[in-house]
């Protein structure tokens, strides 16, 4: 079985016309994803759902030897090593063929059912969100959020959502992105 190394460089097609899509992967950011995926991995266990979903494990994080010179400017940390997490292999979800996709974000259809509502119900039982800006709060006994009952909530999809998936749609990974 192999491994994915991600912090070693974007693909060579890759939009890079941003300064903070260099490929390198800071500690802040491993650290922040790391710690997400830890976290969202035990919720699922807590609720008995590993058997149906779950999350890329990683393995090991590694210092790279690399350091920036100046901000990175990914994380606005100036110094900041650049480290490699090495995580389990994966293939991730291609949803269409009109253009380039690195990152396995969902699409509506695929977090609206299935394992994607599963995890989203999940997240909100616990008073996350994958949204980029959460549009609700959530709160773990009422059977209303802000005024809007949590089954709403879930049916609700015009947000920007932030779940991306390997391609049998059952294990999500990328949380620092």
């Amino acid at each position: 079985s192999l491994l994915d190394v991600k912090g070693l460089g974007v693909h060579e097609l890759a939009d890079t016309s941003s300064p903070r899509c260099t490929g390198f992967l800071g500690l802040a950011d491993a650290l922040r994803e790391l710690g997400i995926q830890r976290l969202v991995q035990r919720l699922i266990e807590v609720d008995g759902l590993a058997d149906r979903i779950g999350t890329v494990p990683f393995y090991a994080m590694l210092d790279s030897g690399l350091k920036y010179t100046g901000t990175n400017p990914a994380t606005g940390w100036n110094g900041e090593r650049c480290v490699l997490l090495v995580r389990q292999r994966q293939s991730r979800l291609f949803d269409a063929y009109d253009g380039m996709n690195f990152s396995g974000i969902c699409p509506d259809s695929v977090h609206a059912t299935g394992p994607g509502r599963e995890l989203r119900a999940l997240l909100h039982r616990w008073g996350l969100s994958a949204e980029f800006e959460p549009r609700a709060l959530f709160h773990l006994d009422d059977s209303l959020s802000d005024g809007v009952e949590k089954a709403a909530l879930l049916d609700d999809q015009s947000g920007v959502w932030n779940l991306q998936v390997d391609a049998a749609c059952t294990h999500f990974m990328d949380f620092s992105d």
